[in-house]
């Protein structure tokens, strides 16, 4: 009888056993799942938030998101109403189980010392954290009992263009809150709002990668909401006469890089000139991570005014997808799937993108039907050409690119980037250019800095086409490393 107790418990403690290890199992698959369909909510948010056309649609998107990648307990977010110089509560979460509610409560916080740190984090463009305790004078603090919260502001970002308020200048003013006032109702002022965020109660374990997961999606919208700024300018400009077109020019060429870099590593020196006001041309250079950097020169078809915009399209998914995660053919297939499955246009863009790895000392390219590039070695004086071995983007579905990565002697290479539009115009006698004076040209240029080389190849162009019109858009960069 004894004996059959004892072994009555083991087996009891076995099956208690079995079971806590079957649940610890079932819980582990559930985060692993929660975490894997939260990371894969925070790719496709930031693949679709390019479709937005207005301000409004951008936030309403990130509303709808975020409940789905965070566990805190409440999140709020506040508008700026510039004519009122106030906060606005426009929405809010409580769960993660409850969808936002797109409606004001009610809430308005002053934008001003009375406004508290909700204010000052809009004022000062900065994220800020309560971490002691309920304080008497700040109200968010006492209204929602939260004795702990942090606030992460909303900015409009233009990765190119220097934000200005152009109403704000001190002197004109006749003290400090004049001005203050001044900026926040300036078109260029870049808070466009306000995240509540509270972190009473919350797992400590949590919390890092929660204000992480919001923090990245608020600077990706941002920056779609600074670009649909810009975009609205040039659809705005391009139906006024022709001075206001002008000003349109201006401002595409915001989109372009305002200083290509030069260091130690890489030196680059770039011009585009367009037939029309506004052309369908883009080119950049832009660092991925420290000694890393992604390459692009494109070029839609046609020029004018749509060319243009469907530029600027490009260009933003380029910055949303490019990554030193993915290779430069994986990059341009998104960027081609999200303009095929969403823009009704029929313009096609060709392109080359590359990744340089200054560490690596390797160059990895592909070319979606772009006119082949030209790379100088400049101890031996050979030309290599970089030919496209696949389709246009914003054609087809898939483009069936390939990669293509070479080794480099740091110091030895010039990359010679271009668009079709400066080997394809023809002199009076109906001659081209053609990619074989245009290497000619670079060979002759090889010993000079990359902007001397670019005045000079530019000046053997001209004489060639003398007087005759050109017919299309052009670019030239040039690349050191």
């Amino acid at each position: 009888m004894e004996t059959s107790t004892v072994l009555s418990k083991a087996t009891s403690l076995n099956s208690e056993e079995l079971q806590f290890k079957i649940d610890f199992l079932q819980r582990e698959l559930e985060q692993m799942h929660h975490e894997s369909n939260r990371t894969a909510l925070i790719n496709n948010l930031t693949e679709l938030l390019y479709d937005a056309e207005t301000e409004e649609d951008v936030i309403s998107m990130l509303l709808y998101a975020l409940p789905q990648v965070t566990e805190f307990r409440q999140l709020r977010y506040f508008e700026i109403d510039k004519l009122g110089l106030q906060l606005k509560e426009k929405s809010f979460i409580s769960s993660p189980e409850e969808p936002a509610e797109s409606v004001s409560n009610g809430l308005n916080v002053p934008l001003n010392f009375f406004g508290g740190l909700l204010a000052d984090a809009v004022l000062r463009q900065e994220s800020m954290t309560l971490e002691n305790g309920i304080a008497e004078e700040d109200e968010l603090s006492l209204r929602f009992s939260a004795d702990r919260y942090t606030i992460l502001p909303l900015i409009s970002r233009n990765l190119h263009r220097k934000q200005t308020a152009t109403p704000c200048n001190r002197a004109q003013f006749r003290n400090e809150e004049e001005y203050q006032n001044a900026c926040i109702r300036s078109l260029d002022y870049p808070v466009v709002g306000a995240f509540w965020i509270d972190l009473t109660d919350v797992n400590e374990s949590t919390i890092g990668a929660g204000i992480s997961h919001i923090t990245a999606l608020l600077h990706t919208a941002g920056s779609m909401i600074g670009e649909l700024r810009m975009f609205l300018q040039i659809s705005t400009i391009n139906e006024r006469t022709d001075k206001d077109l002008r000003a349109a020019r201006d401002v595409q060429n915001g989109l372009l890089p305002a200083k290509l870099p030069c260091n130690d590593l890489i030196q680059a020196s770039a011009r585009y000139m367009t037939e029309d006001q506004v052309g369908g041309d883009y080119y950049d250079i832009f660092e991925l991570q420290k000694g890393i950097y992604g390459i692009m020169v494109a070029d839609a078809s046609g020029h004018g005014t749509p060319s243009a915009l469907i530029m600027a399209m490009t260009k933003i998914l380029l910055k949303t997808f490019a990554s030193t995660e993915r290779s430069p053919s994986e990059t341009l297939e998104l960027v081609n799937k999200a303009i095929v499955n969403n823009a009704k246009t029929n313009k096609f863009i060709t392109g080359l993108y590359a990744i340089l790895d200054t560490t690596a000392q390797t160059l990895c390219y592909t070319s979606a039907g772009h006119c082949p590039q030209i790379l100088v070695t400049k101890s031996t004086g050979e030309v290599r050409e970089f030919n496209s071995d696949g389709m246009f983007i914003g054609m087809f579905p898939t483009m069936m690119l390939t990669d293509h990565t070479i080794s480099y002697v740091p110091g030895d290479n010039r990359f010679v980037l271009y668009t079709d539009g400066l080997t394809e115009a023809t002199n009076s006698e109906g001659n081209m250019y053609g990619a074989t004076r245009l290497a000619n040209s670079a060979l002759k240029s090889v010993n000079d800095t990359t902007s001397e080389a670019l005045e000079k190849m530019l000046g053997m162009f001209d004489r060639f086409i003398r007087a005759n019109k050109k017919e299309d858009d052009l670019t030239l960069m040039i690349l050191d490393f």
